[in-house]
């Protein structure tokens, strides 16, 4: 039906000699009015949406850097309706606000000119969207909807050639109540519901890319993914 997403976002940066400092602040104001053609419920739903962070990249030596990153992130003002319009019966949501702090830290070492070896670990945040939650069109609502929380490794290596790049990455994520999407078709294999649910997941795998650009408007690229 209609949404509005106000985003405001206001950045520093500082230099520290080889040292840079960067720090932020974030704002996003959501409101939403939708319709779910399936269950046949309007709703109404704002958010407020507020975070701070900051980036320290550290100049170890001559051919490495230490990246720490940090954001702290809330989500207040969490109210909702939602009425059938079938029964007429309303159902108020007031969520909880919401807050997460999601530290980084990332150390590149160049091993050359042309290829650097790197390693991270960090937290990962995400709300559900507000659709997620509220459903329109075919989308059931998920009032209950939680949202997502992980731990991410990744070690890493990128080599540069004359017209090429090659990257390859190994990693290892948890997530604590990852949104996923069931989805069911009709007989004519069109989307016929969605339903949003959140799940525990884990992954192990590799990831491998090659990219040439063969002139100034031609490049191509290749890459596979082995994932458990």
């Amino acid at each position: 039906r209609k949404g509005h997403n106000t985003n405001i976002d206001l950045q520093k940066q500082f230099n520290f000699g080889e040292n840079t400092l960067l720090v932020g602040t974030s704002y996003q104001k959501e409101d939403m009015d939708t319709f779910a053609s399936k269950d046949n419920t309007s709703s109404n739903y704002q958010r407020d949406n507020y975070s701070i962070y900051a980036s320290y990249d550290w100049k170890v030596s001559d051919n490495s850097n230490l990246i720490f990153n940090a954001r702290e992130t809330w989500a207040t003002g969490c109210e909702g309706t939602q009425t059938n319009l079938k029964t007429g019966k309303t159902t108020v949501v007031d969520n909880d606000n919401l807050s997460k702090f999601t530290p980084e830290v990332q150390y590149i070492v160049k091993l050359n000119d042309d290829s650097s070896f790197y390693a991270k670990a960090g937290k990962s945040f995400r709300l559900p969207n507000l659709t997620q939650l509220y459903g329109t069109g075919n989308i059931n609502p998920a009032l209950n909807l939680k949202p997502e929380q992980g731990t991410h490794y990744e070690l890493g290596y990128k080599a540069e050639f004359d017209k090429s790049t090659l990257k390859v990455a190994l990693f290892n994520y948890k997530i604590k109540d990852s949104i996923d999407a069931d989805v069911t078709y009709d007989k004519d294999g069109n989307i016929d519901e969605v339903d949003y649910r959140n799940e525990n997941v884990k992954n192990t795998g590799i990831e491998v890319s090659y990219s040439m650009n063969h002139d100034e408007r031609f490049s191509s690229s290749i890459g596979f993914t082995w994932q458990s």
